[in-house]
């Protein structure tokens, strides 16, 4: 086992649980600022406005925790600096990228930059349509089984490795449930950005057949069938910290920034959804959060939208609205609690990378524990995708020939 990840994994892990009061709490569910955060903190919070917190956002992670740690009190990180591999250029030919837009191919070549070049045959899980699979292929080409439980997209994914003689076979399942085994021991085995469950069956799976190399960007940790999260490795599994969903959706709520349509309709959607919290906190027995489910998001360009909604959500929560809401005086509530819910996840924000870098020295871990030797890096710039972590694996009994680099 690593002990420089292992040492780094203990720092990280008591700074955390010492400072869960700021980070660990689901922002959405309070009117107010925490009561439980120091009145100095509180205090110069209800002093930042909308522009105060549009530049406080602006500013990079370390910016961030100088600018904060007073406030907050110590934050006694480690020091944490995995390698980044430098940008490469892959002159790739159009049929290669035709269909692949913007930051999705710059991700695609920095993540196939980035991997060991083995001889071993390629498993590709999650594949789509197998974008990742083709681009590796062309760079190092090796037999390649595609996994994908969408048949449309096997479908098509088969028929363009077919149309550029490409030795990549797809197999239409869903590897979650399959009963079959997917992984085997002489494997190179490549996912870029499986969501929770999926690429954690995955490290499970290639433990069990001792899967010689793999390659894996994990993303969004908490989509997950279980409540609570469990730790993968041994050493996690000692840890204070108790993970619900929520918990974990703060690993990944850092993005780049979305186009100026979709942003505004987040926006819409989120105070719609305080609005109704606000409604029923007032008219229910219930004084406390409630979650609302998914709703139509069409509504949110609808004219009528927003009554729509509100009739939708007050039939969710089973209550009666009175005829006579004083909507000019909900939207100056929910306007104040808006820019509360901005405070207190600018505080929490603060402690986004380092949830994210427990989660995946977790990963990183658990694969030392099961004989793997481990390398973290960051494949791309945070620009190109913030989940830009990237874990390389290769097993104890891994023979490197004269062509492999790892």
């Amino acid at each position: 086992m690593s002990n420089h990840l292992v040492k780094l994994f203990v720092e990280l892990d008591t700074a955390l649980a010492d400072s869960q009061a700021f980070w660990n709490i689901q922002a959405f569910e309070y009117q107010h600022l925490p009561k439980q955060w120091p009145k100095p903190l509180r205090d110069w919070l209800s002093q930042q406005g909308e522009s105060d917190l549009d530049c406080l956002e602006s500013k990079t992670q370390n910016q961030k925790v100088r600018h904060l740690e007073s406030l907050v009190g110590g934050l006694n990180f480690p020091r944490v600096e995995f390698p980044k591999i430098a940008n490469a250029e892959i002159d790739l030919p159009f049929w290669i990228t035709n269909g692949i837009k913007g930051r999705k191919l710059d991700q695609l070549q920095q993540f196939c930059c980035a991997i060991p070049r083995t001889e071993l045959p390629r498993l590709e899980w999650c594949a789509g349509k197998g974008h990742l699979g083709r681009i590796a292929y062309h760079i190092n080409p090796q037999p390649t089984q595609s996994l994908e439980w969408d048949d449309q997209l096997c479908l098509e994914g088969a028929q363009l490795a077919k149309q550029h003689n490409m030795d990549i076979q797809f197999q239409n399942c869903d590897v979650l449930n399959s009963e079959v085994q997917l992984t085997c021991s002489q494997q190179h085995v490549l996912a870029l950005h499986a969501c929770g469950d999926l690429h954690t069956h995955l490290l499970k799976q290639a433990c069990a057949t001792q899967t010689q190399v793999l390659s894996i960007s994990p993303c969004c940790y908490h989509r997950i069938q279980a409540s609570d999260y469990r730790p993968l490795s041994q050493l996690a599994a000692k840890s204070q910290l108790r993970l619900s969903r929520k918990s974990l959706k703060l690993a990944v709520q850092q993005s780049v920034t979305s186009g100026k349509r979709t942003q505004r309709l987040r926006d819409v959607e989120l105070l719609w959804r305080l609005s109704a919290d606000e409604l029923q906190r007032k008219y229910s027995l219930e004084k406390n959060y409630r979650p609302l489910a998914s709703f139509p998001k069409q509504w949110l360009s609808q004219e009528q939208g927003f009554k729509k909604f509100i009739q939708w959500a007050a039939a969710h929560y089973r209550i009666e609205l009175p005829s006579d809401i004083n909507f000019s005086e909900l939207e100056m509530t929910v306007k104040l609690r808006r820019i509360n819910l901005r405070r207190i996840e600018l505080i929490q924000h603060i402690f986004q990378r380092e949830l994210e870098t427990w989660l995946i020295l977790d990963r990183a871990i658990y694969l030392t524990e099961h004989n793997y030797d481990v390398v973290v890096q960051h494949f791309c710039d945070f620009e190109i995708s913030p989940r830009n972590f990237l874990i390389n694996a290769k097993h104890i009994s891994y023979k490197q020939g004269p062509k492999h680099e790892f």
